[in-house]
């Protein structure tokens, strides 16, 4: 007998009050987890800027207006955040959707889903 276990995903919104707080967590979960990072755009057509890189941490620089999505040999700044979407699958996060002043979509998908508050 064959089961075939579904997941559901969704995607919520990150209010922009709590940007800090949320990525702040985030980064705690981390442990260096495995994703790719890719921006589509007008401005900037398709690409995937890294793959397979192990992520040090995602954060927000209220006073700077800027996030920054890091690892050990890569450094992503998006100048003017606007929106930030987060997709789940199972109650984990599976990619990081952020939207900045000219619409151009940064996503951050790791590569198994991350759950918060517990470290690899």
């Amino acid at each position: 007998m064959k089961t075939t276990m579904q997941t559901k995903m969704h995607s919520k919104e990150i209010s922009q009050t709590d940007w800090q707080a949320y990525f702040n967590k985030v980064t705690k979960s981390l442990a260096n987890r495995a994703a790719s990072v890719e921006v589509t755009g007008f401005n900037v057509g398709d690409e995937i800027l890294a793959e397979g890189i192990m992520l040090q941490g995602l954060s927000y620089d209220a006073k700077n207006h800027l996030m920054e999505v890091s690892s050990e040999k890569f450094h992503h700044l998006i100048h003017s955040p606007e929106r930030i979407f987060v997709s789940y699958e199972g109650g984990n996060i599976d990619s990081v959707e952020i939207i900045d002043s000219e619409e151009t979509r940064h996503i951050i998908r790791f590569l198994h889903p991350l759950a918060l508050g517990k470290k690899r």
